[in-house]
């Protein structure tokens, strides 16, 4: 896989997100992001909370169209717990390389410090989050 290091998450967060994916409109867009956000997960970047695959990587490991990942990003996008980020590339005509990071509220890799100077610098600009789900918990579990 990519990273070494463990990955924190926000299991709550984390939860709120998939459940707005099993709800969204977009169905087909909706399933790729589920899966999408998990190959994600294994890639990060340690102290960027980018992710370390191209679109056309995302694509192939997730057996789709590159078309599909980017419908999946914008769907995570408008939940707030991806940021997308457009770079051209020389040569490639109008093609852009699309930079993908994990909200560092939802899940991050590396030491806590690097974390918040991450989180107070400005740059990457994340969607809106979604409404927090409170998840029960029953008495001894």
């Amino acid at each position: 896989m990519g990273n070494d290091l463990p990955v924190i998450v926000d299991a709550e967060r984390l939860h709120a997100v998939f459940e707005e994916l099993r709800n969204a409109s977009k169905l087909r867009a909706s399933a790729v992001a589920r899966r999408l956000l998990s190959l994600m997960l294994a890639y990060l970047c340690p102290e960027t909370g980018l992710v370390e695959l191209s679109r056309d990587d995302m694509a192939r490991r997730l057996q789709c169209s590159p078309a599909q990942i980017s419908d999946a990003l914008g769907l995570l996008h408008e939940l707030g717990a991806v940021a997308r980020e457009y770079r051209s590339v020389p040569g490639a005509g109008r093609g852009a390389q699309v930079l993908a990071y994990v909200d560092p509220a939802l899940a991050w890799s590396g030491p806590a410090d690097a974390r918040a100077r991450w989180q107070a610098a400005p740059g990457v600009q994340f969607g809106p989050r979604p409404h927090r789900t409170r998840i029960s918990r029953r008495a001894g579990h």
